[in-house]
């Protein structure tokens, strides 16, 4: 089954009509980033990949745009070698990550045994994900991303965002000692993802290799 005829698990909601919503908070949010940026001077630049070493979570709607891209724009071999990436990814780090929940995933292969059992919660979900470290399976050799276009909210909101919970920016060390101090606007990474929540599949999150181990069968 293709990844764009998934069910979404909502009456006359499809899965093409999702991804036109969550393009449209991207295009957004994007759009809002590029207005904030040269105020912040920012240190990202091309080939930088402190944020895609991080376990950097996104929801089901997410990850299935993300992987409906690498379905579209990648070659068989270029996707094969993102399949085989995240899944070694997830067999290094399965306990940890699988720690993190299963959130709801429409058209995967059911789980069964081992994968399947229950894990107790973790105490702190933001020290585990914190000490929890890989490279993003969709990174290429020199740390570029090779699905930008497609990559999921959070992604866009580094560097760019505070955790108002927090009292924290949403950005990597380096980048927080560079704006600490500092008065500059930023948007509210809280406030933005509630936004994504109005749409289906985003009750849950995981991990990118999370998604390629429970869709592979669909990505071969």
């Amino acid at each position: 089954m293709p990844i764009v005829d998934i069910p979404t698990g909502v009456d006359g909601f499809t899965l093409p009509q999702a991804f036109e919503v969550l393009a449209d908070l991207y295009r957004r949010v994007d759009e809002h980033a590029a207005r904030l940026a040269p105020a912040l001077d920012l240190l990202c630049h091309a080939g930088c990949s402190a944020c895609c070493r991080d376990s950097v979570f996104l929801t089901t709607l997410e990850a299935l745009f993300l992987l409906n891209h690498l379905e579209v724009a990648f070659s068989p071999e270029a996707r094969a070698r993102v399949v085989r990436a995240g899944v070694a990814t997830f067999q290094r780090h399965g306990d940890r990550i699988l720690a993190f929940g299963h959130p709801e995933c429409p058209g995967a292969p059911a789980l069964t045994g081992e994968d399947a059992r229950e894990r107790p919660a973790v105490a702190d979900r933001v020290a585990a994900a914190l000490s929890l470290r890989f490279d993003c399976p969709v990174l290429d050799d020199a740390g570029r991303c090779t699905a930008y276009a497609a990559r999921e909210l959070r992604g866009r909101l580094f560097g760019v965002s505070r955790l108002q919970s927090r009292d924290e920016f949403y950005a990597c060390k380096d980048m927080g000692r560079h704006l600490e101090g500092r008065e500059v606007r930023l948007m509210d990474a809280e406030a933005v993802a509630g936004l994504l929540r109005l749409s289906p599949l985003t009750r849950g999150e995981q991990v990118i290799p999370y998604y390629v181990w429970r869709y592979a069968a669909l990505l071969a």
